[in-house]
């Protein structure tokens, strides 16, 4: 798109004209509760992108002499856009004759509801609506329309709206998103027929490639520093590929802008591909563009990095390993979790703390881990709290977390415990890689690790293998029993990679976990400034004690916590040890 000077005849002939709006009434109530739409430099972007739409919303308002319109899209996708070059051209005389030097005023209603009581407010605004409805020339414009034409909420002012709605001497615009027009004015039939549905949709690739090409014009000039047009593609396919949850064009021009400051703070002059993809890396930590010699290092030595912090469970680590460089190679479909695993097994196996190794190990901290404690959604109506509400104003715990870390590992605990339509939640997730939160915003898990965790079956699993049942058969008789339970249904079994059936630990396993905890707990010391030493006697006697059947090693951390880190503790503050002092640990304790 070129952007060129007007020339004089043009401006002139852009212009009302003296005294064109004189034949018009006084609106001092209106103008004081309104302001009129503008438009600057930056919003051209943003209305080349739209004219269909602009054209389609022109024609909605002539159709009849009481026509409106709802523009409908998700928000950034650009229906203030449209609105804004209608004014435009409704300014310019180059709009249809029936619209052409019109006054087009988004009306603030925060001032209309400020009102204390309800009849109030419906006063208020009949006021605004009469002023403008006697002026003859205006058309109004109410952001979040949808707010107004529902029952159920308190801001409800259908009846104070549908007689100017039927008004010819007034025009009004409603911009709404896909899902708040669909509850609202799609369901009230006096309002259907009185609104021209407009969607907005994002731009094509080819029309997105000359906004930014526009845009980094601009950029070039704000920040003296020249961008290739390969690195132009570049913002365009890592933001649609990075960026789910923000439409198009902002999704782009706001990578654009990052690119360019990015490009300033490490002095360069050109911006090239590879700076694109820095900023990306530098928002979620983990690279975008290939798998560098760092992480090939890690993938490739996956097993034995999860082995020295899991002990035993070799099925589970294997399959993890496998998904995680299917993904990074590039040979896994890419509309998936980059892997999807049901772990089923006694409590105290391990299952948990394979999905802490593979945070720590891959994502490069347990803070990259999404932990969902599935048993606090046992009803239905819990589903606001993970996706958000916009009748509750929630955002969503899983909504937000996966935003903010879209490279991260979704651990679902005891998932068995989710009430079965929250679990119909976690279907798309699993088959499509995204969803949709309450807000009707797009949520992407492509680059997100999905382990569930259950304790379903563990009688099984430990009665068939100490009858000596080949794992592969006993991996197999368990989904069965889990399905004939109706514990969880077969299509939502069937979208994980994998059922991993995890092992009871025998005594030898016990061991090795408690030697890994007290390296744990020496290592933490060591960072105070003590050293910590034991002997074969010390794992002995903690195995014995911190395992059953039952529980497995999970009694082993409160065991080592009562026992040994208590006394440490205390010892400690009683000046028994000094900064540098080595503490031996024996039985008894």
């Amino acid at each position: 798109m070129e952007h060129r000077r007007k020339t004089f005849l043009e401006t002139l002939l852009s212009s009302a004209g003296i005294g064109k709006t004189w034949a018009y009434a006084y609106t001092p109530f209106l103008d004081r509760h309104s302001e009129p739409v503008r438009v600057s430099s930056k919003d051209e972007l943003h209305i080349f992108a739209h004219a269909k739409e602009i054209r389609e919303l022109e024609e909605a308002l002539v159709k009849s002499a009481s026509a409106n319109a709802v523009v409908i899209g998700e928000p950034g996708v650009g229906k203030m856009s449209v609105v804004r070059g209608l004014a435009k051209k409704i300014r310019e005389g180059k709009s249809l004759p029936q619209l052409n030097y019109r006054r087009v005023m988004k009306l603030v209603m925060a001032d209309v509801l400020a009102e204390k009581t309800f009849g109030g407010v419906e006063e208020k605004l009949a006021r605004l609506f009469r002023e403008a409805e006697g002026a003859g020339n205006v058309i109004l414009v109410i952001e979040d329309i949808e707010q107004y034409f529902m029952p159920n909420l308190a801001t409800h002012l259908t009846e104070a709206f549908l007689p100017f709605l039927r008004s010819s001497r007034i025009k009004i615009i409603g911009l709404t998103a896909s899902e708040g027009y669909e509850r609202s004015i799609a369901e009230h039939s006096a309002l259907a027929t009185l609104f021209h549905p407009i969607r907005v949709v994002e731009p094509d690739e080819e029309t997105m490639m000359a906004i930014l090409a526009d845009a980094a014009l601009e950029q070039e000039k704000r920040f003296k520093i020249v961008i290739l047009y390969s690195a132009l593609r570049a913002v365009y396919a890592l933001s649609k590929r990075f960026i789910p949850d923000m439409p198009f064009p902002e999704k782009a021009v706001v990578l654009l802008e990052e690119t360019f400051i990015a490009g300033r703070e490490r002095g360069a002059g050109i911006i090239k591909p590879d700076m694109v993809s820095l900023v990306l890396e530098r928002k979620f930590g983990r690279a975008v563009s290939g798998v560098g010699e760092k992480e090939k290092e890690i993938l490739a030595h996956l097993e034995e990095k999860l082995h020295e912090q899991v002990i035993n469970q070799e099925e589970a680590i294997r399959a993890i390993a496998d998904a995680m460089r299917r993904k990074r190679a590039g040979v896994a479909a890419g509309n998936k979790p980059v892997g999807s695993f049901l772990f089923l097994g006694p409590t105290g196996v391990g299952k948990t703390e394979t999905a802490k190794a593979l945070a720590r190990t891959y994502f490069g901290s347990e803070d990259a881990m999404i932990r969902v404690d599935m048993s606090e959604y046992q009803n239905s109506s819990d589903a606001h709290r993970l996706i958000g509400s916009r009748e509750s104003g929630d955002a969503g715990y899983l909504s937000e977390k996966i935003r903010a870390r879209p490279f991260s590992l979704l651990l679902l605990d005891e998932i068995e415990k989710a009430h079965p339509n929250i679990l119909n939640l976690f279907l798309r997730i699993l088959d499509e890689g995204s969803a949709t939160d309450g807000y009707g915003k797009k949520l992407d898990f492509t680059n997100a690790f999905v382990i569930a965790t259950s304790n379903a079956g563990a009688e099984l699993i430990r009665e068939s293998l100490a009858s000596g049942i080949a794992y592969g058969d006993v991996q197999k008789k368990l989904v069965d029993e889990v399905l004939r339970q109706n514990i969880f249904r077969p299509e939502f079994i069937n979208r994980f990679d994998a059922v991993i059936v995890y092992s009871p630990l025998s005594n030898g396993h016990v061991q090795k976990v408690a030697e890994l905890m007290l390296k744990s707990l020496a290592l933490r010391l060591e960072q105070e400034g003590y050293h910590l030493v034991w002997d074969a006697s010390v794992i002995l006697w903690l195995a014995e004690r911190g395992y059953s059947p039952v529980f497995g090693a999970r009694e082993l951390k409160r065991v080592i916590q009562e026992k040994i880190e208590s006394r440490i503790a205390k010892e400690i503050l009683e000046n028994k040890y000094k900064k540098g002092d080595t503490i031996s640990i024996a039985p008894p304790f």
